[in-house]
């Protein structure tokens, strides 16, 4: 077994204790709650930086189902770069002071401040490990990363005009919470763009939950079908990556096409099944 392939093992072992005590504190409300999130969060974006370095985003993506996906652009990842685009088309960001809470790898936020004329950006992660290598890819002016709970964030009210959070809340504790603090270090008449997926059984919780915040609900939409439309026309390149590299063990590999939601995964079934629903909202600060 090379190097690689044991690190990968062993981020995979990490990983899955992380998830079992993550499922033990958010169902018993434990004090080391947070510490396993963080774990979680580190491991994940560890064994993102070991498969994939060239990732810069690690959401699903999307692609409008009325047109052939991708034509338009050469980007690898102008699916997942899309669903950003997509959602800054519900409000303007240009000179906009913009947070993004679970910026991952940096690649959204970097394409908010530069495609969107954003007048600067800051993203936010749970994990150090993930602001550590976002900076290392982007050290662009207007831009920066910081480390920050989403549910506690490290930021004065009314801070930023727009708050954006893709595919990371289904990891939060307390969504209730994160939407609070979001609305807090926005301005007054400001917009989260919020956008990420559920079990269909929790769909209407979680549609609860944002009805009963402070924000006025602007848009309110079912994008499942885009979300299916980008990971079709995004499967062969991921395949290519994940098939491809020596440092994916065979005993983990069906558990990365799952995680990267490959064709024929129990992610992609439940998408297109109907057992996972993914939402996207435009929230208005009120």
């Amino acid at each position: 077994m090379s190097r690689a392939s044991g690190t990968s093992l062993r981020l995979a072992g990490k990983l899955a204790i992380a998830r079992a005590a993550m499922k033990l504190a958010r169902a018993w409300d434990l004090p080391f709650r947070e510490r396993a999130y963080r774990t979680w969060y580190d491991a994940i974006s560890e064994l993102s930086e070991l498969l994939f370095s060239d990732f810069r985003c690690m959401n699903y993506g999307y692609a409008s189902v009325a047109e052939v996906p991708g034509a338009e652009s050469d980007d690898p990842e102008r699916f997942q770069l899309g669903l950003y685009d997509f959602l800054a088309a519900l409000t303007p960001l240009r000179g906009k002071r913009v947070l993004e809470v679970g910026s991952g790898r940096g690649g959204g936020a970097a394409h908010v401040l530069h495609a969107h004329g954003a007048s600067h950006v800051t993203g936010l992660d749970l994990s150090e490990r993930a602001v550590e290598a976002s900076r290392t890819c982007f050290d662009d002016a207007g831009l920066r990363f910081l480390s920050g709970n989403a549910e506690a964030l490290p930021f004065e009210d009314a801070s930023f005009d727009v708050v954006f959070n893709v595919e990371s809340s289904h990891g939060y504790p307390n969504v209730d919470a994160f939407l609070e603090e979001a609305h807090r270090v926005l301005t007054d008449d400001g917009m989260l763009l919020f956008a990420d997926f559920r079990h269909a059984e929790e769909a209407a919780a979680t549609e609860a939950l944002v009805a009963s915040s402070r924000f006025k609900i602007e848009h309110q939409m079912d994008i499942t079908q885009n979300v299916l439309a980008a990971l079709e026309a995004d499967d062969a390149r991921k395949r290519e990556l994940i098939d491809g590299s020596s440092a994916v063990p065979d005993l983990i590999r069906g558990s990365i096409h799952h995680f990267a939601g490959c064709i024929g995964s129990p992610m992609y079934e439940d998408f297109r099944c109907g057992r996972r629903m993914y939402f996207a909202y435009a929230l208005r600060a009120s």
